[in-house]
């Protein structure tokens, strides 16, 4: 080896070591990157010759290389300083990306550690959250209204976290603390604040509150995002929020009022809707939509179709013609189970002039209304009638209490209408009243037609239509106001009649159901044509007909035209049943070919109306809610409220707002002694029970029970602090009375064998609970052979006969039966417990052989 060998060997080895130091502190990454540059370079500056041999220091080629063709020639310089200077930016170039993927690890590691802290005060919260529903619920409240709340609490915090978190930086102990306070507030704050808006503007109903309680999140969330806040100002709102806090959790959390026997002022605050009754709101606005969305969807078509079916009101219609129903409000903001439920609206009406001319029409021309209400109980099927009460009659000194009520509407009238139900009638809950008022109405309308001779027209063109008297191109149909408006349409508004050949006109009727009511019955549809226009002899949708001499309305006098009427038909008139949106009746009108100058009149183009009037029997509907709700305290139910002998009684004892923790159970009937029962806790521990015996019928039983109220630790804390001490009022009693009436009587029916010309036997079964009673079926038959009503004595069984000379083969009789017993005192019409049996007689066999089926 040679000394300039021996000098690159040292070289080769400092390089190494100085890499392998370097490599001691870099990632493993990094060092292989390095180690890779090295041997780079060293491959670069020692050129490449057999057996690796390199050149030597002062720059000579090896030994046996001298004076060959392959001799290696000496390396530049300048390539190699850029080697040298391309290997450094790559090395640099990976380390700066090494440098980056560290730091974003870095970041992420940061990031989860400040989600981390982060949700520290999120699990705080939910541990608070649940402990202030779980006193909520301790507090005595029903069991779906108050996994409604729940579900209401979870909502808006979620939407709250989600929407309000994004503004503050959960890694700073500031900004956690702000979205704490914030989502703290929405959870305590809303359900009182909204109770108070419900309270105060009378917002009744669930859809108010699901607005108002997404709404008022959204406002602050607002607020913050746009206002110009920095965080002095931030938590300056954030120590706000507290001391609402602490306002409302303090008389929460330590009631003492409720301890004293004063009222809670936040309770008598909050709503308390069921989820039944939200989803029973939720469809009724549903139902509007839908309506509102039909309305809409005729107006597309409407304008879909270039507008010519879309009236244009009279003057008329200026006023509020027709009957509407407003300002519905029921008397309270709540009504307990057994107090009269009052609502009241205003009920106002005008109706239609047969003139024209005349604003409001005359005395005599006066419509009837009749008003009833109805409220719709848990069960689809449970309709109460409610009374209604008018202002009517005042003038006579009396009110009009009738179930119904017709009102004589003359000229402009306003009037004030109730609607009661007894209390007791109606179930707990948000409970639908709905007021109807059925009338006769009218409306009319009409459309200009303009008639001119056919060569006239050909020869006019839109420039100088004023030049002969036409002053609309496009004339649009006009109608009087009213629950059914009229529309009409023709493709040739500007009509070129012909001399030697009939003139033909394309012609439409619609007519339109424009309020949210229905069209019980369409009466009679009476159009009225100028003379010389006539129905073209395809059309027999309408047919001609009389009307009274008052009744052809509008003529045009000036004009010295006649109208001929003619009625639609019934099979049309019954295709106008239930009319919902809208229908469209479409005839041909006719101008025979010597009828131009009858119509003309010697005028180069003529303005002539078709007049139509729709008579209609409407009823209108407008809705309002009442919540019947029973005032917080202690109570003792027994069930059925209205037993019968063959009920079993039950006998609950419960607290609105406090669960109870010992109670004394016991019943009597009628006037003796008190019977002490051991009561049963029911599964979910809101109330006690005990099970009382079948009771013969008329007699009263009486429910007594003595209950302690379980106000918690905290409550008790406080409660000690008053005056009386807790334990007077932790004590509550109370009783229920019931008097069990009659049972109706059970039947059943057995026909024997049914054959023709041969006597049947037809048995009635009877089983009354009540052994007293003696027992009369009332039966008759119905069918092919139908008598009257006849009675008979039925104990426990009897039978009668079905005459031979009725027996005919293949006829169908139909035997129905009512039980009644000696009381009647339920099912008096028998219709719960009518039995109906159906046979056939078969025909007559042959001797010897069986009768045929």
């Amino acid at each position: 080896m040679t000394d300039d060998d021996s000098a690159m060997d040292i070289k080769s080895q400092r390089r190494r070591r100085a890499a392998r130091m370097s490599n001691q502190n870099t990632p493993p990454d990094e060092a292989k990157l390095r180690e890779e540059a090295q041997r780079g370079l060293e491959r670069e500056t020692g050129g490449q010759q057999g057996g690796g041999e390199k050149p030597s220091e002062d720059g000579q080629a090896p030994q046996g290389a001298e004076g060959g063709e392959g001799a290696q020639q000496p390396p530049d310089p300048n390539e190699m300083m850029k080697a040298q200077l391309g290997l450094q930016e790559k090395a640099m170039a990976d380390e700066a990306a090494y440098r980056k993927s560290q730091l974003d690890l870095q970041k992420k590691q940061l990031d989860k550690g400040s989600k981390a802290e982060g949700n520290a005060p999120t699990l705080f919260f939910v541990f608070i959250a649940g402990s202030a529903y779980a006193l909520d619920w301790s507090m005595g409240f029903s069991l779906i209204a108050p996994l409604f709340r729940a579900l209401m609490y979870f909502l808006v915090c979620l939407f709250t976290y989600l929407l309000v978190g994004r503004y503050f930086d959960g890694s700073q102990k500031k900004g956690v603390m702000e979205e704490l306070f914030f989502l703290w507030a929405f959870a305590f704050l809303l359900p009182y604040g909204l109770g108070l808006l419900q309270k105060t503007f009378q917002l009744n109903g669930h859809m108010p509150s699901l607005i108002l309680t997404f709404a008022m999140p959204a406002g602050w969330i607002f607020f913050l995002e746009k206002g110009p806040f920095d965080d002095k100002w931030k938590r300056r709102i954030g120590a706000l929020y507290v001391v609402v806090i602490v306002a409302l959790a303090i008389p929460f959390i330590f009631n003492s009022a409720q301890a004293s026997g004063l009222p809670q002022v936040f309770d008598a605050y909050r709503p308390d809707y069921s989820f039944d009754d939200g989803w029973e709101a939720w469809k009724a606005s549903v139902a509007n939509m839908k309506i509102s969305f039909d309305q809409m969807v005729t107006g597309i078509l409407v304008q879909g179709s270039g507008g010519y079916y879309n009236e244009i009101v009279t003057e008329v219609e200026e006023a509020p013609l027709g009957v509407s129903l407003g300002g519905l409000q029921p008397s309270s903001s709540e009504f307990a189970p057994n107090q009269d439920v009052e609502m009241s609206g205003t009920l106002s009406a005008i109706n239609i002039p047969s003139n024209p001319d005349d604003y409001l029409p005359d005395d005599e021309e006066a419509i009837k209304i009749n008003l009833y209400c109805s409220a719709q109980n848990k069960e689809p099927r449970d309709v109460v009638e409610g009374e209604i009460t008018t202002d009517y009659y005042e003038e006579d000194g009396e009110l009009a209490e009738i179930n119904d009520i017709d009102v004589l509407v003359q000229k402009e009238d306003q009037k004030l209408v109730n609607c009661k139900f007894e209390g007791g009638k109606l179930d707990q809950g948000v409970r639908k009243i709905t007021f109807n008022a059925r009338f006769n109405f009218k409306t009319w309308g009409f459309l200009k037609l303009w008639f001119l001779n056919d060569e006239v027209k050909k020869a006019t063109d839109d420039s100088n239509l004023r030049n002969i008297g036409i002053t609309e191109k496009k004339p649009r149909s006009h109608s009087s106001n009213g629950s059914i408006s009229i529309g009409m349409s023709t493709k040739t508004p500007l009509v070129g009649m012909k001399t030697d050949e009939d003139t033909l006109i394309d012609w439409t009727l619609r007519l339109t159901n424009k309020w949210k009511g229905q069209a019980n019955e369409i009466e009679k549809v009476i159009v009225f044509l100028p003379d010389g226009l006539t129905f073209n002899d395809n059309c027999d949708k309408f047919e001609e007909t009389t009307v009274e001499a008052d009744e052809v309305a509008l003529l045009d006098e000036d004009l010295e035209v006649e109208y001929s009427p003619y009625k639609l038909t019934d099979q049309e008139l019954r295709n106008l049943k239930d009319l919902k949106t809208y229908k469209d009746i479409t005839c041909l009108l006719r101008v025979s070919g010597g009828d131009p100058d009858n119509i003309l009149k010697g005028k180069t183009s003529q303005g002539l109306f078709i007049r139509t009037n729709v008579y209609y029997d409407y009823t209108l509907e407008a809705t309002g809610h009442a919540s019947i709700k029973r005032p917080d305290g202690f109570y003792v139910d027994l069930t059925p409220d209205k037993p019968i002998s063959s009920d079993r009684l039950k006998c609950s004892a419960s607290h609105s707002q406090f669960r109870i923790s010992q109670i004394e159970m016991g019943y009597k009937i009628d006037d003796g002694e008190l019977n002490i029962e051991n009561p049963i806790l029911d599964d979910k521990k809101d109330f006690w029970y005990l099970n009382i015996p079948e009771q013969p019928r008329g007699t009263r039983v009486t429910c007594e029970a003595k209950g302690t109220l379980d106000f918690g630790l905290v409550r008790e804390a406080a409660a000690s602090l008053v005056e009386d001490g807790a334990t007077e009022y932790s004590m509550q009693e109370g009783s229920d009375t019931v008097l069990v009436g009659n049972s109706p009587p059970e039947l059943e029916i057995e026909v024997g064998e049914a054959v023709e010309e041969q006597e049947v036997i037809i048995k009635f079964k009877v089983e009354d609970k009540d052994p007293e009673d003696s027992v009369k079926v009332r039966y008759w038959y119905e069918g092919d052979y139908s008598t009257n009503q006849e009675f008979i004595e039925c104990e426990n069984e009897c039978e009668i006969i079905f005459p031979a000379d009725r027996a005919f083969a293949k006829d169908q009789v139909t035997i129905v039966a009512i039980p009644n017993d000696n009381s009647n005192f339920r099912n008096m019409d028998g219709k719960t417990v009518q039995k109906r049996f159906t046979f056939r007689p078969k025909p007559l066999a042959p001797e010897g052989e069986a009768a045929l089926t």
